[in-house]
């Protein structure tokens, strides 16, 4: 029997690490599925232990553990965002799960065999992170837009562009496509299943350097071709969400580029940094 700590992916849970157990000896950075609170919600395995090796700890708590749901072993979220969920729960003051279930679609924890398969983590050439801002007309800064994702295609790699809105995001895809147009990726509804799924595969389609644009929901769905993320309308009050854990999405953008180690670039006619 195997003695997991899994950290449950959900809003409104301080705790960050809660111990189940298996039967079967499940990789660490698994999802699951585990019972919590009358509900069943996913978690991901931080650490498994041998049980038997750990008698003397499990007699000392002082609550009953429960056993997981359900697995598929080939499950698990990129390295990079996990890496990138601690850094902006620790600037954030909230949990990682919360951090996690806050930026993931809804889609993505109920089916995550269609967004998270292993095959997904493969090894890429990284760069490092930079980070630059760009404080001029909205005429300017498209051109500038223009030039870096030329660059950028040239060197086989892609960009993203973040927007407050899903208005915002349509309507510098027209600005930015004109001559690219087979090359853009546009995010619509985040909560509509078909769009998501539509979305996924186009944007880890790695045939041709790609030009992908929408809200905040895209920063958990990256490939990791992407060498530039730059976020538009940057001084926008619609990047703070309302929501409880109440995240930033200009935090969760540059700590993404952070953990993809690529150049970070924010923009607008007057920045708030």
């Amino acid at each position: 029997m195997r003695l997991l700590s899994i950290l449950p992916i959900a809003r409104g849970i301080r705790l960050e690490i809660l111990t189940y157990f298996s039967a079967k000896d499940i990789p660490v950075g698994t999802m699951v599925s585990i019972p919590l609170r009358k509900k069943i919600v996913p978690g991901i395995i931080i650490e498994s232990e041998d049980a038997l090796q750990n008698k003397s700890a499990i007699k000392g708590m002082d609550f009953s553990i429960k056993k997981i749901l359900q697995h598929k072993e080939d499950i698990s979220l990129p390295l990079w965002l996990m890496s990138a969920s601690k850094k902006i729960a620790e600037q954030s003051v909230t949990s990682v799960g919360g951090v996690i279930a806050s930026i993931l679609p809804k889609i993505c924890l109920e089916q995550p065999e269609i967004f998270f398969q292993q095959k997904r983590d493969a090894p890429v050439t990284k760069g490092h992170f930079e980070f630059l801002a760009i404080q001029s007309a909205e005429d300017e800064r498209f051109d500038t837009y223009k030039s870096i994702i030329r660059e950028s295609f040239a060197k086989k790699k892609s960009v993203v562009v973040i927007l407050p809105t899903l208005e915002s995001a349509k309507s510098i895809s027209e600005s930015l496509s004109k001559g690219i147009s087979d090359y853009v990726v546009l995010l619509g509804d985040p909560g509509s299943k078909k769009n998501l799924k539509i979305f996924f595969e186009k944007a880890h389609d790695d045939t041709h350097p790609l030009l992908i644009i929408g809200t905040y929901h895209v920063l958990s769905l990256l490939p990791e071709s992407i060498g530039t993320l730059i976020l538009e309308e940057e001084s926008s009050r619609f990047y703070k969400s309302q929501r409880q854990p109440f995240l930033d999405a200009r935090i969760v953008a540059c700590e993404v580029a952070r953990s993809l180690s690529i150049r970070f670039i924010v923009g607008d006619k007057l920045l708030s940094v």
